[in-house]
């Protein structure tokens, strides 16, 4: 209702004055028909103008192919090491400074990162290196259940019948089961900190050869997480694998100019740009 709208208003207004925010942004489930709608109807109002930013799907990686092959193509990956950490913390602020929305990975935050994470830390990072030595992209495979865990309700058809076949499969994969419902929740791990120089589908793919090898094997995990984006070409990296993929959408709100302190828009003018997504995952 209208009472609705006012108190969004006042809820985005406070978020500005509390912490200098111009801008905000949300996820809806793209199945989520109502939610959308309900959003659309605000944006109409002109009240809480919400506007459509980008599409993208949650990535679950349940299997490789046994088909496929090893796409390195002149390139070495391997974990990182304490003296990586300094080019490492270059190469991930300047691809994330190429998004909007990603962090600032300056000296202090990079440390407050690597300390303050549960279970995670510099050798959680893959890098991969061209010939030169020179980082060209990087991963870090991070389970999050300390701090956030994922729960299914239920699932779409055909993703459930991915469940059933690899809970069926679990005495002889090692892996555990996926299980429903209150008191569950999925035995995964994100791919965080995903940067790939000129967004390389062969560069992802390298990456992802090596850490889901390495992940599988600890035979605690069924499934690994990954974002990807609408029409991103990195999607050619998944060509080896079987996964499930659930499509969103990120909404934007101009908070600044909500709260009268004038328009943010210009920092969103670059619309090639992709979002970064380390909010989204903690």
């Amino acid at each position: 209702g209208l009472g609705d709208v006012y108190k969004r208003q006042d809820i985005l207004r406070e978020l500005h004055a509390r912490t200098g925010a111009r801008l905000a942004w949300c996820s809806i489930l793209r199945g989520n028909k109502s939610g959308r709608h309900a959003l659309l109807r605000l944006a109409r109002s002109d009240s809480t103008p919400f506007e459509h930013l980008c599409g993208y799907s949650t990535v679950s990686v349940v299997a490789r192919k046994p088909w496929a092959v090893n796409r390195q193509k002149g390139l070495t990956v391997r974990r990182a090491r304490s003296e990586d950490s300094s080019r490492l913390r270059s190469f991930v602020d300047a691809q994330s400074s190429q998004t909007q929305f990603g962090p600032v990975f300056d000296e202090s935050f990079w440390a407050r990162r690597l300390e303050e994470w549960p279970d995670f830390g510099l050798d959680s990072f893959y890098l991969a290196l061209e010939e030169s030595g020179s980082i060209v992209g990087c991963l870090a495979p991070w389970d999050s259940s300390a701090i956030n865990r994922i729960v299914i309700e239920q699932l779409p058809p055909s993703a459930n019948l991915v469940r059933h076949v690899c809970n069926a499969l679990s005495p002889l994969t090692r892996r555990p089961r996926v299980r429903t419902g209150p008191g569950t929740w999925l035995p995964d791990i994100a791919l965080t900190h995903l940067f790939v120089r000129d967004r390389s589908a062969d560069v992802l793919a390298a990456l992802l050869y090596a850490a889901q090898r390495d992940v599988f094997a600890t035979r605690r995990y069924a499934t690994l997480s990954l974002c990807l984006y609408d029409d991103d070409p990195l999607w050619k990296a998944l060509d080896d694998y079987w996964y499930v993929a659930v499509p969103m959408d990120l909404y934007w709100v101009d908070v600044g100019e909500l709260a009268g302190a004038g328009s943010s828009r210009s920092a969103l003018s670059d619309r090639d740009r992709y979002p970064g997504f380390e909010s989204y995952l903690v």
